[in-house]
């Protein structure tokens, strides 16, 4: 039977999610579009080109801002799709090993609810939890 091997890493937030996104669709506008976004007024998108200077400024300037969590958020969804995500589909989803996993801890859980508590007593059960 094989070893299971535990390991731990920073989990990225989905504030840096979004910053790396935001910074890659940026980027795309300049690089493909020839858009500038203009960071003192985000609603200024301007159709200029950008001298390799001030596009080296403009991408450093970015960068530091995602400067380390663009590996967290590049490393998570790397692990997650390796060990996670079924390779077979063209879709995200999940392997059927980890579905089958989870939907075993969901009718566990389901039936947890449905035992009676020990504040009720034997007698009684507790009050079906409110859904929504």
């Amino acid at each position: 039977m094989g070893r299971t091997i535990e390991m731990k890493m920073a989990r990225a937030s989905l504030a840096e999610v979004e910053a790396l996104g935001v910074f890659l669709r940026d980027l795309d506008a300049v690089l493909n579009c020839g858009e500038f976004v203009d960071d003192s007024d985000p609603e200024d998108v301007r159709d200029v080109k950008v001298g390799e200077d001030e596009f080296a400024d403009w991408v450093r300037d970015r960068f530091e801002r995602i400067e380390c969590s663009w590996r967290r958020v590049v490393w998570n969804a790397d692990t997650l799709l390796r060990n996670c995500a079924d390779d077979t589909l063209p879709h995200l989803d999940w392997r059927a090993d980890v579905r089958a996993f989870l939907d075993q801890q969901q009718g566990a859980n389901h039936h947890d609810d449905d035992e009676p508590s020990e504040e009720a007593g034997a007698g009684g059960g507790a009050a079906p939890a409110a859904e929504g």
